[in-house]
């Protein structure tokens, strides 16, 4: 995990690039998360564009979450470049009294992270996330996410955009940007929309809005499918088949863009899943 941060951070220094690295041009990283995503599913006929992509790029086969089916424990992980024990966030939920002795808390909502910041002196995450480190070095970054845990790549409040933003489940970072979006796009679809859907919306926001002056060093997209779909109709179900053609379009959109702002050349992209879905809750006929 702690390579994939080492080789993210070069590829944004110039010192090494995957995808580009014969010619040494690399300018831009898009990390594009597809959420419960398993590489079985990665098939000419369920994922025609991510398909031809890795045909192209290079992909990793010998990988795995840092724990199974946990979003915000495999996010922190993934944006930090530690294992739980070492950037502090372990469950999905978790017990910390010190923020409510009387329930379990959501790790990704806003409310606790923020009171785990004050709690912490700023330390909620025991570890720098990649956004964070890029942005503090002076680049631009963008964050949108169709799931809350994409707030835990980069949380820090802010009352302007001018170093990065991050649109996260229908809310953003600063707090002024969520009229300007639902105001041109309308409000946040419901989990189980189908046109447009959570990620159609969310890659809009990325690709509209916050790539509008030029695409950022750094940018992140948090796709919240096939997650969702498998764990109300199991892996492989028509409507998780859907959910997974969806995501895909999605890739192209940003593809799309990339080659529109004539950068496509000079961006590494590159397409993860937090998990391989090895859980569900429940499923019942």
């Amino acid at each position: 995990m702690r390579n994939l941060l080492i080789l993210l951070a070069a590829l944004l220094t110039g010192c090494f690039s995957l995808a580009a690295m014969a010619v040494g041009k690399a300018r831009h990283v898009v990390v594009m998360v597809w959420d419960g995503m398993r590489p079985d599913f990665v098939t000419q006929q369920n994922t025609p564009n991510l398909w031809q992509l890795a045909r192209e790029g290079v992909t990793f086969k010998h990988h795995h979450p840092a724990y199974l089916s946990s979003t915000e424990v495999n996010g922190t992980a993934l944006s930090t470049g530690a294992y739980p024990a070492h950037d502090g966030i372990v469950g999905n939920k978790e017990y910390r009294p010190d923020i409510n002795p009387l329930a379990f808390i959501h790790t990704e909502e806003l409310g606790i992270v923020r009171k785990g910041d004050e709690l912490t002196h700023g330390h909620y995450l025991a570890l720098p996330t990649l956004v964070e480190i890029v942005r503090q070095a002076g680049r631009k970054t963008a964050v949108a996410g169709a799931k809350p845990v994409a707030l835990l790549l980069d949380r820090a409040d802010r009352t302007n955009a001018n170093s990065g933003a991050n649109v996260f489940a229908g809310q953003t970072l600063p707090a002024d940007l969520l009229e300007r979006l639902t105001n041109r796009y309308g409000a946040f679809p419901k989990a189980n929309d189908a046109k447009p859907t959570r990620n159609d919306w969310t890659t809009l926001a990325l690709l509209d809005s916050l790539w509008a002056d030029g695409v950022p060093d750094l940018s992140f997209l948090w796709m919240n499918e096939p997650d969702l779909a498998q764990h109300e109709t199991g892996p492989g179900s028509e409507r998780s088949l859907t959910a997974i053609h969806n995501a895909d379009d999605n890739l192209a959109r940003a593809l799309r863009a990339l080659e529109a702002k004539g950068v496509r050349d000079t961006t590494d992209i590159l397409v993860v899943s937090d998990h391989g879905f090895s859980t569900i809750l429940c499923l019942v006929d």
